[in-house]
Parts: C-alpha cells; sequence; structure tokens
C-alpha cells in the first residue's frame, strides 16, 4: 500500500540519462503538522525560486497544506504523507528509542519509494523544520547513505541522539545567533554549521501602497472607525508568544488627547499544543474592560495589508523567539514595531531599534505603544531604517543563494562555499 500520496505530477525524470549531469534531484521534507508558520512560507519561498538549471527539487509534506498547493501551482513536485511518520517523543529511553527506530525504517522506506518511483537517488535531503522533529527523517537518510542538510529553526530540546545524528549530516542550518548559541550549547555539531537568516520577498513602494490600500479596506469592514488607532498582533495565539502580555499592553495605553480609543487586532489561530488558549485571552480582555475594541480575525492571508495599514505592529513573545519573521515582515512593509527583545528578534530588528521592549512587562510596552502613536522623528526614522536593513540583510533572493551553494556543496557538486559573514549570513564552527 502507498504510504504518500502525489498531488502535483513530475516535471522531470532521471530516465535514460537524460538528466543534465549538474542537476542535483533534492527532497525538501516539512516535517511540521500543525499550522503554517514561518518554516511553510521559508520553504516556498526557496522552492519557488531554487535554480531549476542545477537542482530537480521535490517536497514532501506531512499533510495537506496551503503551502503544497501552491507549489503545486508552481508546477513542482509535491508529494503528502496521509500519515506520517510518528515523531520520537517518548521519555523512557528505550521507548523513545524503540519509537526513533520505527520511524527511521517508515522514513527510509518512503524515501526508497520515491526515489523508484522517479528513477533516481536524492542528492540532497533537506529537512527544514528542525533536527528533533525530523529525527526519524534524519537517521533514515543517514542510514541510505544519502547528504543531508538540516534546517534549525526552533530552540530544540535535544537529547545525546540528536548530537550522534547531527554528527553525520553535511550542514546544520541555524536561522539566527539564537538558535546558535543554543545549539553550541547542547554541542549539536554537523560537519558543516551554519547561520542563514530567513528570507522574504521585498515589496516595492507601489506594492507597499496598494497593500495600505486594501489594508484599510479591511479595517473598515471590521468596523473600525476613521482615525482610530490600529495595533496588530498577528501570529500563533499561545503563551509563549506573549498573545495575553500584549492585551494587558493595549489595555494599559492612556488616554491620547483628541482622538479615538485604539484598536487591537488579533489575527491568528492557536496553536495545536494549547487550543484553548483564546478563550483565556477573551476572558482577560473582559477582565481588563477591553474586549469591546477587540477584533479577533482569525488566520488570514492578507496579513501584510493589515499590517501596512495599522499604527503600530506587535510582537509579545515571551520566551526566547527563534527568528521573528513578523517584526520582519512589518519592518519590510514599512509598519511601526513594537516588540519584546527575546531570541532573534533583536537580530532581525537590529539592537538599537527604539520598539524593542523587555519581554513580560506590558507597561513598557504600553509606553512604546505610546511613543509610535505620538509621531516624532524617531518613529519615522526607525521605519525608514528599517525597510533599508530588511533589504539589505533579508531579501530571499540572498537566501536562495546561500542555500543553493549549501545543497550544491553537501551533493559534491560544486566547490563554492557559503561565504563567510556575520550578517545577515555567517558559518560557524
Amino acid at each position: 500500500m502507498q504510504t504518500w500520496e502525489v498531488i502535483s505530477s513530475p516535471t522531470l525524470r532521471n530516465s535514460g540519462g537524460n538528466m543534465p549531469a549538474a542537476l542535483v534531484p533534492t527532497l525538501h521534507i516539512e516535517g511540521a503538522i500543525d499550522g503554517e508558520g514561518g518554516s511553510f512560507r521559508s520553504l516556498t519561498g526557496l522552492l519557488e525560486r531554487i535554480d531549476r538549471s542545477r537542482f530537480e527539487p521535490v517536497a514532501l509534506f506531512c499533510r495537506a497544506c496551503e503551502a503544497a498547493m501552491r507549489l503545486r501551482e508552481q508546477g513542482l513536485d509535491v508529494y503528502v504523507l496521509p500519515e506520517p511518520p510518528r515523531r520520537p517523543l517518548a521519555s523512557g529511553r528505550v521507548e523513545f528509542y524503540a519509537e526513533l527506530l520505527r520511524a527511521t525504517l517508515k522514513c527510509a522506506g518512503i524515501i526508497r519509494s520515491l526515489e523508484q518511483g522517479r528513477g533516481s537517488s536524492f542528492g540532497v535531503i533537506h529537512t527544514n523544520d528542525q533536527l528533533v522533529t525530523n529525527a526519524g527523517w534524519i537517521a533514515a537518510a543517514r542510514m541510505l547513505r544519502r547528504a543531508v542538510v538540516c534546517h534549525e529553526r526552533q530552540h530544540g530540546d535535544f537529547r545525546t541522539v540528536h548530537r550522534a545524528l547531527a554528527s553525520g549530516i553535511a550542514a546544520h542550518v541555524r536561522i539566527s545567533a539564537s538558535v546558535d548559541a543554543h545549539c553550541r550549547e547542547h554541542r549539536i555539531r554537523a560537519r558543516r554549521n551554519t547561520l542563514v537568516y530567513n528570507g522574504l520577498a521585498i515589496p516595492s513602494a507601489a506594492e507597499k501602497a496598494a497593500a495600505r490600500e486594501r489594508g484599510a479596506r479591511v479595517l473598515a469592514e471590521l468596523g473600525v472607525g476613521p482615525g482610530a488607532p490600529v495595533l496588530l498582533y498577528a501570529g500563533t495565539v499561545a503563551s509563549w508568544k506573549g498573545t495575553d502580555s500584549a492585551v494587558r499592553a493595549f489595555a494599559a495605553l492612556r488616554p491620547g488627547m483628541g482622538r479615538p480609543e485604539p484598536i487591537l487586532v488579533l489575527a491568528g489561530e492557536a496553536s495545536a499544543d494549547a487550543p484553548s488558549w483564546p478563550n483565556e485571552v477573551e476572558r482577560l480582555s473582559r477582565e481588563l474592560g477591553v474586549a469591546e475594541r477587540l477584533k479577533w480575525v482569525g488566520r488570514r492571508d492578507d496579513v501584510t495589508d493589515l499590517m501596512c495599514a495599522s499604527d503600530v505592529v506587535l510582537h509579545a513573545a515571551v520566551r526566547p523567539e527563534p527568528f521573528g519573521r513578523v517584526p520582519l515582515e512589518a519592518m519590510a512593509w514599512g509598519a511601526p514595531v513594537v516588540a519584546t527583545d527575546t531570541g532573534g528578534v533583536a537580530e532581525v530588528l537590529g539592537e538599537e531599534h527604539p520598539g524593542l521592549v523587555p519581554a513580560g512587562r506590558p507597561g513598557a510596552m504600553a509606553r512604546a505603544i505610546e511613543e509610535v502613536l505620538e509621531g516624532g522623528g524617531a518613529t519615522v526614522a526607525a521605519v525608514a531604517i528599517g525597510a533599508e536593513r530588511a533589504e539589505a540583510s533579508f531579501s530571499i533572493e540572498a537566501h536562495v543563494r546561500e542555500m543553493e551553494k549549501i545543497f550544491g556543496a553537501a551533493a559534491g557538486v560544486s566547490d563554492e562555499r557559503p561565504e563567510q559573514r556575520t550578517d545577515p549570513v555567517r558559518s560557524s564552527e
């Protein structure tokens, strides 16, 4: 019985020696099974732009999702697993290794089935989420003697087995200095350990203006009156993301002279491990007397439109953020940002950004929001500098170029290596 489902017809095959010698078949595995956060968007951006004259990318998702369908529309080979391999999560040593063995064997079977169907072996297997999530895939790829490039997008809960798995992979790509430091602390060392920031498609001035108009229409449809300051929280609604802290900061805002009361728009959905958290946030908003000024809009595809039409974009994480894609998007689209200085966020915004505040201090966040709403040269300058920083350090084109070098080096078909830089791309160890 098949363990995977084809949702996009293959566009190229290595049969009869027809494949160009330099073309590297690459398998890109998205192991996340809930939400479509930054890892999905980063993978989509990479695969939409990867050089098809050098690589033959194949995408494998562990569940049906919009990202898979978008890549299918781009003409990519896309596969979806109806029953993904179970992640090894057991706390006991024996149970954990038994789960890992079962996952490894299932993953190896899937990889071999894909290769047999395509008539060629993968030159590189890229696990897109994190080492812990993809332990079964990495162990399977190593067992099959395939080169592995593993993205690390979290501050992983590493075990001894993860250190052993990492030691045999071609490259471990960390998305921020915060994640890099965490991996170093836990002695996660691959053959090559490289810091490559996530990339973003940088919008033009015309795109920003159009997004601002669309966002204004959305806010009007939500009943936001003219002149009312709009605060936007975009992202997963979860305790560690500080959704409650954002609501407390909103409630702590002092009345503005001559302006309508601010509105807080919450755009996002609950995380799979805490589905009831939005109810807790709703209860808190009622206790603080601001429930009537909250607009819950759920997960949306037009978040950047809302960013452009908002007066402030909030990011309130209370524990280290691996990267900080929401602050980066807001910065790139020209929206003022107030964010907690956790993990990779300070790297993204720059440590001198005036909107950085300590985590878990709603009062400090409220004061920073008020400074933005009052306007002034500091806010205007921060927006301009932020847009320039996003374009200079976080473009998707630069990200794709670096990843292509890493894939080529892992496959042994290129002498190129990632540039030795400290910002935005850095090789380490």
